[in-house]
């Protein structure tokens, strides 16, 4: 998460995903129809409420996956 503050600075933050939280999320049902949304696209949609804390300008998160071989 890439934040612009009011005074032009710039701060970061790394939100971790365990592995046990579910890669898809089931939306409610809406005219009969089901819709589905990626875990890291409903974070990105919160961000201004999870962030909420901070007097920033904009805000924008970028999805990395780090891995590493045994």
């Amino acid at each position: 998460v890439k934040m612009e503050m009011n005074d032009d600075t710039k701060q970061y933050a790394l939100i971790e995903i365990p592995k046990s939280v579910e890669r898809f999320i089931e939306l409610p049902k809406q005219n009969g129809h089901s819709y589905i949304i990626m875990y890291d696209d409903l974070l990105r949609y919160c961000l201004s409420d999870i962030f909420s804390i901070f007097d920033y300008k904009t805000i924008s998160a970028h999805m990395i996956k780090i891995t590493r071989d045994a």
